[in-house]
């Protein structure tokens, strides 16, 4: 680290294997076709309008298209939504159970105790005892 240093040092450039942003990057600029404050402001007097209020932006474009009148698309009307916590997934969220991996507890060759495929509590796999699992529940109850 100590050699990386003294070369840009010497030479004034970034070496190959040295980071060139140490910590936080400049933010990035605005986009030259953003909406100004007054045409956010206006978007947002919009969307909170009384007969607005229990419209999707798809359709609040579509009325003010129809009226005449052109205020942004869809999906900036969205973008604003979603900035003011006024917009988020609808849609119920699942949370999957983590279930327990299956382990394979081998007493001797050949013989593998595994968790319950058949209901009964660690039986005894071989390979004898694949295609009949009834007979695992005789087997289980030892």
């Amino acid at each position: 680290m100590v050699a990386l240093r003294r070369t840009r040092e010497r030479t004034g450039a970034h070496v190959v294997g040295e980071r060139r942003h140490r910590g936080h990057r400049p933010p990035r600029p605005a986009p030259p076709r953003s909406l100004g404050t007054e045409e956010i402001d206006r978007a947002l007097g919009y969307l909170h309008e009384p007969r607005f209020v229990d419209f999707s932006p798809r359709t609040i474009v579509a009325v003010l298209l129809d009226e005449g009148s052109y205020v942004a698309c869809v999906r900036t009307l969205y973008r604003l939504l979603v900035k003011d916590g006024e917009a988020k997934e609808r849609r119920d969220q699942l949370r999957h159970e983590r279930y327990a991996v299956p382990r394979l507890h081998a007493s001797a060759p050949n013989r593998g105790r595994t968790g319950s495929i058949s209901g009964c509590p660690g039986n005894l796999l071989t390979s004898a005892d694949v295609g009949c699992l009834a007979s695992c529940r005789a087997d289980c109850q030892r």
